[in-house]
C-alpha cells in the first residue's frame, strides 16, 4: 500500500506547483483517508465460511491413498469398507460486505452455492465474532446472493454508491478475506469498464475491472471509493496462475440494487429475453451488409423457439433502435432487452441492407442457458450422409494466410466433431490450425467451421477457394462462422504482411 500511495505522491510532486513543505501533508491526508476507510468500512466485511456433505467412495486399500485422503481417514473418518462409501464434509471460504443493519450480507451466489451451513466470521467493537448465516435468496445468473445472519443485531452496514459514477483512474479499495486472511486491504484504480465478460460459462454484464489485489478468498467482498462506499462486488481474476496479476472484476453495485427485492423475497428476478446473438456495427460490417448505419447490433443467431424467432427478423439484419430508444452497441441491446419486463411488447427498428423495418415483438423470460455459453445443442455427431463430392477435394487441405482449413468429410475432420460442437448436416471448412502471428489470430480460432465469407455461401473446399481468393483483408472481411456449435459474424481488416505483434504496437 505504501508503494501505491507514494507513487501518487511523487506524481504530484512532479507535476504539481506544491512545494516541499506541503508534500508531507498530502501524504498525511492521502494515508489518513485510507485509514479511516479501513476503520469505518472494515468492520461491515465478512468472512464466509461454506460447508456441504458429499457421500464419497470408500478407498479398499489405503496402500492406494494420497497422504492427505490417509490421514483424513486415520485422524478423522470414520471407519470405511472396501466397496461402501462415506460423507465427507468440505468448506469454500469467501468474503461478504452487510448492507443491512439487520444482518443482511452481499455476497457471491458462487461463494454459496452449494452451502449446507454457513458461519460468518466478522469483527464486532474490536471483538472476533462467528454467527450462523442461512441464503435468503440468489441470483445465479448475476452471480449474487443475500445472506442473512443469524445473530442480535445491529450490525455496522457498508454506505452503497452508485457505481454509474464510477470512471476508469478512480480510487478502488478491496477488503476480504484471501487466502482465509481476514480483513485484507488492498489498493488501486478503475481500471477499465468491460460491457461484456464471459468467466467460467457464464457472461458477466457491465464489470467493474481494477488492480486492487484480489484473489481466492475475495469473492463476494466489497470494492470501495475513495469514500468507502460500495462501488462493486469482488468476483473473478484473470489469471493464468491462479494467483493476482493486476486484472480483478466486479459486479457494479447498481446491478445488486436492482435485484435486491427479489433477493429479499428469495425469489430469482425474471429477465426480460429476445433471443438473439450479436455483433459490433464496424465499417467493415457496414459495407459488407450493405447497412445505412453507423451503429447497432448486427444479428449473428436467432435461438429457436425464441420471441424473435416469431417475429421474422433474421441473421444479418441491424437493430438500431428499440421502443425508440436508439441502439449503439450488442450491450445496449442486452441492457434494453434484459430490464424489459416479461409479456411486454415492445417495438424493434431494424435494418435488412439500406432497407428499413419495423416488427413488435411480446419479450420472453431469460432462460438460464442464454447465459452460459449459448444455445443448448444436441449431442454432436460424425457426418453420416453420402459425400458426392471427389474424393481428391474431400481429402485435400487449403493454406490462407496462417490458416490451413479442411472439408468437413475430411477424414481427420469426424475426431474433431465432439470436440468442436460440429453437427452431422454442417457444411463450410473447418480450421485445423492457426498461425500464432499471421494476420488472422485474435479474430478466427482452430476448430471454427468457416460457412461463409462476405455473404457467400461455403459449402466445401472448392467454395472456399473461390470466395478467399476474391477477399482481401487490407479491404475488410466478414467470416460468418460456426464456434462451439453457436453462429456468429467476425469482421476483420487487416494487412496481410503484419505479425499481430506489430498491429498491438
Amino acid at each position: 500500500m505504501r508503494k501505491v500511495v507514494l507513487a501518487f505522491a511523487t506524481g504530484l510532486v512532479l507535476f504539481g506547483p506544491l512545494s516541499a513543505a506541503q508534500t508531507p501533508r498530502d501524504l498525511d491526508d492521502i494515508q489518513s483517508t485510507f485509514r479511516s476507510i479501513a476503520e469505518r468500512a472494515g468492520p461491515s466485511c465478512v468472512n464466509i465460511s461454506a460447508y456441504h456433505e458429499e457421500e464419497v467412495a470408500a478407498t479398499p486399500d489405503f496402500y492406494f491413498m494420497d497422504p492427505e485422503e490417509f490421514f483424513y481417514e486415520f485422524f478423522q473418518g470414520p471407519p470405511r469398507r472396501p466397496g461402501g462409501s462415506y460423507k465427507r464434509r468440505y468448506a469454500g471460504t469467501g468474503s461478504g460486505v452487510i448492507i443491512d443493519p439487520q444482518g443482511y450480507v452481499l455476497t457471491n451466489a458462487h461463494v454459496v452455492s452449494e452451502a449446507q451451513e454457513i458461519r460468518i466470521r466478522m469483527t464486532v467493537k474490536g471483538s472476533k465474532k462467528t454467527y450462523p448465516g442461512r441464503v435468503v435468496g440468489k441470483d445465479e445468473r448475476l452471480d449474487l446472493a443475500l445472506i442473512k445472519i443469524e445473530g442480535r443485531g445491529p450490525f455496522l452496514a457498508a454506505a452503497l454508491a452508485n457505481s454509474d459514477e464510477i470512471h476508469v483512474g478512480d480510487w478502488a479499495i478491496a477488503i476480504g478475506s484471501p487466502f482465509e486472511l481476514e480483513q485484507t486491504f488492498t489498493v488501486g484504480v478503475i481500471s477499465a469498464l468491460r460491457q461484456s465478460l464471459p468467466i467460467d460459462k457464464r457472461v458477466y454484464q457491465n464489470m467493474i475491472q481494477t488492480d486492487a489485489a484480489i484473489n481466492r478468498g475475495n469473492s463476494g467482498g466489497p470494492l470501495l471509493n475513495i469514500k468507502g462506499e460500495v462501488v462493486g462486488i469482488n468476483t473473478a481474476i484473470f489469471s493464468p496462475s491462479g494467483v493476482f496479476a493486476g486484472v480483478g472484476f466486479a459486479i457494479p453495485i447498481n446491478a445488486a440494487k436492482e435485484v435486491l427485492p427479489s433477493l429479499r423475497a428469495g425469489k430469482e428476478r425474471q429477465w426480460g429475453w429476445l433471443g438473439v446473438s450479436a455483433a459490433e456495427i464496424d465499417d467493415v460490417v457496414k459495407k459488407t451488409f450493405a447497412l445505412s448505419a453507423d451503429r447497432g447490433a448486427l444479428i449473428n443467431d436467432i435461438f429457436r423457439g425464441s420471441p424473435a424467432e416469431k417475429t421474422g427478423l433474421r441473421r444479418g439484419d441491424a437493430i438500431v433502435a428499440v421502443d425508440g430508444q436508439s441502439i449503439a452497441t450488442p450491450q445496449d441491446l442486452t441492457e434494453k432487452i434484459r430490464r424489459a419486463e416479461v409479456g411486454q411488447k415492445i417495438k424493434i427498428d431494424y435494418l435488412r441492407g439500406k432497407t428499413a423495418g419495423q416488427v413488435f415483438v411480446i419479450i420472453g423470460a431469460r432462460p438460464r442457458w442464454a447465459d452460459m455459453a449459448g444455445e443448448p445443442k444436441e449431442e454432436p455427431a460424425a457426418p453420416s450422409q453420402e459425400d458426392l463430392r471427389p474424393r481428391s477435394e474431400r481429402e485435400a487441405s487449403v493454406l490462407w494466410h496462417g490458416i490451413e482449413v479442411i472439408d468437413l468429410r475430411h477424414p481427420k475432420a469426424a475426431a474433431m466433431f465432439r470436440r468442436y460442437r460440429i453437427m452431422s448436416d454442417d457444411e463450410g471448412v473447418l480450421i485445423v490450425s492457426l498461425a500464432q502471428g499471421g494476420p488472422l489470430a485474435g479474430y478466427l480460432q482452430e476448430g471454427d467451421v468457416i460457412v461463409g465469407i462476405n455473404q457467400k455461401t461455403v459449402r466445401g473446399l472448392a467454395d472456399f477457394k473461390r470466395e478467399s481468393h476474391g477477399a482481401q483483408l487490407e479491404s475488410g472481411v466478414v467470416f460468418d462462422i460456426l464456434r462451439q456449435g453457436n453462429k456468429m459474424f467476425v469482421s476483420v481488416q487487416a494487412d496481410p504482411t503484419e505479425s499481430t505483434e506489430q498491429r498491438s504496437r
